[in-house]
Order: C-alpha cells, then sequence, then structure tokens
C-alpha cells in the first residue's frame, strides 16, 4: 500500500531534512507527524471496526513509521555511533503494530549483534503471551533459529570433529543442528505456538516444527506433530507433502489420510508405479 499524500509527502520532507540539515531535523519531521496522526487515531471510535478513516489513518501512521526507521537503519549503517536510537523508535512502533513483519525483521536483525538475548527474549515472551495472530510466534522462533545459526557456526571444535554435517533420517538426508539450550527452546515455542488459539491454525507454524524435529533427528517426534497438524489442519495439503517427502515408508498411509480427508490426489498410487516401469531401461 502506498498510504495517502501525507504519507509521501512525508517522506520527501524527512529526506530533504536529512540531506540538508540532518538526522536530528528528519527525526523532528517524524515525531510531528506520528504524534499528529497518533492522536487523530485514538480521538476515533475504537470499537467501529468499519470505521474507514481510522483504518487509512493507522495505515498512514504504520508507512510513516516504517520509512522513516529504514532512513535511520541507513543513516546508522553509514555512520559509527549508538544503536539506541533505533532501537528506541523500534520499540515504540512495536507498541503500536506488534504484528508488523518488517519491524519484527528489523529488531531481530538489531539485538542479534549482540551476544546478550535477554532484550530480545523478555520482549519475545511478552510478545507471545499477548499474540492475537501467529506473526509473533514465528519470529520469536526465528529469532532463536538465528541465534542457534550463529552457536553452530562458532563451533568450530565440532565442526573439526565432525566433518559430515547432514544426518540421516529414516533415509532423508536433512541438516544436522546440535543440542543446545536454545534447541529446546525453540521446542518449547513452537509447543506454545501449536498450543495457541491464535496460531494452531497456522499451516507454516505446523511444517517449521515438523521440519525442525526432522533436523533434530527426531523421526518419531515429526511424524508426532504431523498428526497433531492433521487434527487442526486438516484441508492443508502442504502437510501432507511434507509427510511423504519426510515419511517416504509411509507413502501408503498418507494417501489413505488423503483420500478420507477428501484431499485431491492428482494420479492414484498404481499409475504413478505403472508409470515409473514403463520409463525403465526397456521402456
Amino acid at each position: 500500500p502506498s498510504g495517502s499524500f501525507l504519507v509521501h509527502l512525508t517522506v520527501c520532507y524527512e529526506l530533504f531534512q536529512y540531506l540538508t540539515i540532518g538526522m536530528q531535523a528528519s527525526a523532528e519531521v517524524f515525531d510531528t507527524v506520528s504524534s499528529t496522526l497518533t492522536r487523530f487515531h485514538q480521538t476515533k471510535d475504537k470499537e467501529d471496526v468499519f470505521d474507514l478513516h481510522r483504518s487509512r489513518t493507522l495505515l498512514d501512521l504504520e508507512l510513516v513509521t516504517s520509512a522513516y526507521l529504514r532512513l535511520l537503519q541507513r543513516h546508522l549503517s553509514c555512520r559509527t555511533g549508538s544503536l539506541h536510537p533505533l532501537r528506541t523508535a523500534l520499540q515504540g512502533a512495536l507498541l503500536v503494530f506488534p504484528d508488523n513483519p518488517e519491524f519484527l525483521n528489523m529488531f531481530i536483525e538489531l539485538e542479534s549483534r549482540s551476544h546478550i538475548a535477554g532484550r530480545l527474549r523478555r520482549y519475545f515472551d511478552r510478545a507471545v503471551q499477548e499474540a492475537a495472530t501467529p506473526i509473533p510466534f514465528l519470529f520469536a522462533i526465528q529469532a532463536e533459529v538465528k541465534r542457534l545459526e550463529m552457536i553452530s557456526s562458532q563451533s568450530t571444535v565440532a565442526m573439526a570433529t565432525n566433518l559430515d554435517t547432514t544426518k540421516r533420517t529414516n533415509g532423508a538426508s536433512v541438516p544436522y543442528v546440535p543440542q543446545t539450550g536454545v534447541t529446546h527452546r525453540i521446542r518449547s515455542l513452537f509447543e506454545r505456538g501449536c498450543a495457541s488459539p491464535v496460531a494452531q491454525g497456522c499451516v507454516l507454524l505446523w511444517r517449521w516444527f515438523m521440519a525442525f524435529e526432522m533436523q533434530q533427528g527426531n523421526y518419531t517426534q515429526a511424524k508426532a506433530v504431523f498428526f497433531r497438524a492433521l487434527q487442526n489442519c486438516p484441508w492443508a495439503k502442504l502437510l501432507y507433502m511434507d509427510a511423504v517427502q519426510w515419511f517416504p515408508d509411509d507413502l501408503q498411509d498418507v494417501l489413505d489420510i488423503m483420500v478420507e480427508k477428501e484431499i485431491r490426489v492428482r494420479a492414484p498410487l498404481e499409475e504413478v508405479e505403472l508409470l515409473m516401469e514403463g520409463e525403465g531401461p526397456d521402456g
């Protein structure tokens, strides 16, 4: 969405002030416009979900905030200085827009530069408790996955003693992720998300959970996650496709479940086997 004329005017004026005077002047423009939009938004009836003007005002505020954060991020990437202004602006933006993927990704990228995960974990612990959508759960998991990747990349001793970074599980080769305290926290976040009424219908969450267990080499737990996912999202064909990939020995069982759930199968298994035989050396 491009927003109203006010958004374009504000972004242009912010850039002009930044290029001619500096970041402080650009911040003053943002503060003035955002406070005006916030006051206008708060004066509207919050119970009227069909108030078009209120929705447009909130969208304009989100777009103006996004433009300012990108400018501030660009400014700090070109200069050495404290990250406190960006961190403060991000925290203020997330208070108003807790489900904005761009703001959450910025916050994770900012805090990932530090080896101390306290601030990031405190925020997401609160965010998942107050979540109204699956988005906070997904980004909380993403933050921990990034931390796990950083820990794994720094484990030079493990890499020297184990050159094979893949693990074969039930015939499928998957990247191996070592067991750490972060691993248990990721699993805990998956469990909290799958038990939450706002996130248990998210197909991406279940697929990610199943892939994570396979990366850990937990074949039995991954299959259990698959059957739990079917109880919440029986209509999601992607879950069945993942099961065929991860559990090739259970192909017939997965197909039987798809037929039972009235999920469309493009070709019966018998026809596929005949076609594969026809493409053999004599075919």
